[in-house]
């Protein structure tokens, strides 16, 4: 195991925890963080992260990064969107300020915790689906996508259609 910062006894944090890195809370990283296994942050980052295992956000941890990893535990602060392919949990002290992306039913949100930003869940595994040509995107409010009555999308107008006549 690898331990940046903090005075931790090297015995007290063995394998047994799963935590193969541990960026400790009196230590902060610039930079881009690639980690193969479980990462735990219990000081601060800047820069992106991308894990192929679990990243874990303790109390102290503060990232400003966008976060890509299998799993993300959060208990601190992350100030960057974060995309999962298996399970985001935020504890009751967790703060997000980004958007959220991750698969359907693998989201955990105790009370107390704090979202600011964009919730996206999908199904990984089902084959993509081609949207609806007249429905706006997700994420954007109906009203300012649609066309006003008697008008096409490029601006033109056009005579009312059977239903539009009747209102």
């Amino acid at each position: 195991m690898m331990i940046l910062g903090g005075e931790k006894n090297m015995e007290q944090d063995k394998k047994p925890s799963g935590v193969d890195t541990v960026l400790g809370e009196n230590t902060s990283f610039n930079g881009r963080i690639e980690s193969r296994g479980t990462l735990r942050i219990d000081g601060r980052v800047e820069g992106e992260i991308v894990a192929q295992d679990t990243v874990i956000v303790g109390p102290s941890g503060v990232i400003k990064a966008n976060v890509k990893a299998a799993s993300i535990s959060v208990s601190g602060q992350v100030d960057g969107n974060i995309h999962t392919t298996e399970k985001a949990e935020l504890h009751p002290t967790a703060t997000v300020n980004g958007d959220i992306k991750t698969k359907i039913g693998s989201l955990t949100v105790q009370p107390g915790a704090k979202i600011n930003g964009t919730l996206t869940m999908k199904d990984e595994t089902a084959a993509p689906t081609a949207a609806p040509t007249t429905a706006p995107a997700p994420s954007q409010p109906a009203a300012s996508n649609a066309p006003s009555e008697g008008q096409k999308a490029g601006g033109a107008s056009e005579p009312p259609s059977p239903l539009q006549r009747r209102k």
